[in-house]
């Protein structure tokens, strides 16, 4: 695999987790399956991506063994972050939605909070990543990039389709 290959490949695997970290408070957004539910896996976020591309590029009985190893390992770590994030966030809205007088100065230590939580749940998906991405041949990353490209596409035509922010709320 060419330098540059390698690296849109390790690229890709990487934001694909760190896309949705963030997302990883909320949780009527989480998946199970494969991954792991406190995994931070929304639809609406790249994480929820990654285990269908991963699943997908024909993962050999080790190698889903190995990387359901590296999920469980990494599961209670970020289900603390999660839980801590989800926390720190209502905090800040109880602020925001309390009486009386409210400067952006009594906010900052919450939103420097809220800010490091997704930061540690950002770099807890790139060791994931990475770790999922040593497991994988070359021939599967390329496959993987490939879907992820398809997927973007797909996207890209659903959006197209639906308008710019989908249907409307309530709608089947």
């Amino acid at each position: 695999m060419r330098p540059s290959s390698f690296l849109r490949v390790a690229g890709a695997l990487a934001l694909t987790l760190c896309a949705a970290g963030a997302r990883a408070e909320h949780p009527h957004m989480r998946g199970g399956g494969m991954m792991g539910g406190e995994m931070g896996m929304d639809p609406g976020g790249g994480m929820f991506m990654l285990p269908l591309v991963i699943r997908s590029v024909g993962l050999s009985a080790e190698q889903q063994s190995k990387v359901q190893g590296i999920m469980a390992a990494h599961r209670q770590r970020f289900h603390e972050l999660s839980g801590q994030l989800r926390t720190a966030n209502e905090e800040t809205l109880g602020k925001l939605l309390a009486n009386g007088p409210l400067a952006a100065a009594d906010l900052a230590p919450s939103t420097k909070r809220v800010l490091q939580l997704r930061q540690d749940l950002m770099q807890e998906g790139v060791a994931v990543a990475l770790e999922i991405r040593g497991v994988l041949t070359p021939e599967q990353l390329t496959k993987a990039a490939d879907i992820r490209k398809r997927m973007q596409s797909l996207h890209a035509e659903m959006e197209q389709l639906l308008g710019e922010h989908g249907p409307p709320p309530g709608a089947p």
